[in-house]
């Protein structure tokens, strides 16, 4: 998978995307709420959409929300060729975001400060997970309630000054993985260990050794700003099915 492409408002970024999907089938998408512009209030949002809208508090959270809309809609038509005619936004039993009649497209949202990211796959499951590096953390207390026994291990054998990075990295990994299956918080966080590489993940055992996981494809990046964003992709098609061929049209300014 290609790193996380920055796509704007005014159509900057968008090619990129597209070439990345067309590549690798999968794209990650980082939008930077600040610079969209989205009509204020509820109107226009589908019935469920508008009340989790009403119990947000606070400007920022309210308009990454309606970012984070503006931006669903405009990959549908840049990258899947999906029309106004032929948008229907649904959400899975999980919460994660699904288009009527696209059953085999993964779409998964997050969110920190002002970044909106936004995972699309058009090989089947995909869950994104973003946070900032740098934000207050105990990473005593953060190993104790999301590492599992190979991870406290690797953790252990490290600098001091590297752990909040290495745990930011483990919990955004996980958030993803989690998101992916749509289990949420039923799946424990120490119930999946990773081993980390540069940029790629595995899923390990309890001896530390991978697991068969074929299917699955984990990554980090670090964007500009600090955001950590991990992504994990499960490959869902059935043997000798390629990716379904789109047409591709500009997003709408």
């Amino acid at each position: 998978m290609t790193p996380p492409s920055r796509v704007a408002e005014d159509g900057s970024g968008w090619a990129a995307a597209r070439a990345a999907l067309a590549a690798s089938g999968t794209v990650t998408l980082c939008a930077d709420a600040a610079d969209w512009t989205v009509p204020e209030g509820a109107a226009g949002l589908p019935a469920a959409d508008a009340v989790r809208y009403g119990r947000l508090a606070g400007a920022l959270a309210r308009h990454r929300f309606l970012v984070s809309r503006l931006l669903l809609r405009r990959a549908a038509e840049a990258l899947l060729g999906i029309g106004p005619e032929g948008y229907d936004l649904a959400r899975r039993p999980g919460g994660a975001p699904h288009l009527r009649g696209h059953a085999r497209t993964g779409l998964n949202l997050s969110h920190t400060g002002g970044l909106v990211v936004l995972g699309v796959s058009e090989r089947g499951r995909i869950g994104v997970d973003v946070e900032r590096l740098g934000r207050p953390v105990d990473p005593a207390a953060l190993a104790d309630r999301i590492c599992a026994a190979p991870e406290l291990r690797e953790l252990a054998g490290l600098p001091q000054e590297r752990h909040a990075a290495v745990l930011l990295r483990l919990w955004t990994l996980k958030e993803a993985y989690t998101k992916a299956l749509g289990t949420g918080l039923r799946l424990p966080a120490r119930a999946a260990a990773f081993a980390l590489g540069a940029r790629t993940a595995v899923l390990v055992g309890r001896s530390g050794r991978p697991v068969p996981q074929e299917p699955w494809r984990f990554t980090t990046d670090v964007l500009p700003g600090g955001y950590v964003v991990s992504t994990a992709t499960r490959d869902d098609r059935p043997a000798g099915l390629s990716a379904p061929r789109r047409r591709e049209c500009p997003p709408r300014r």
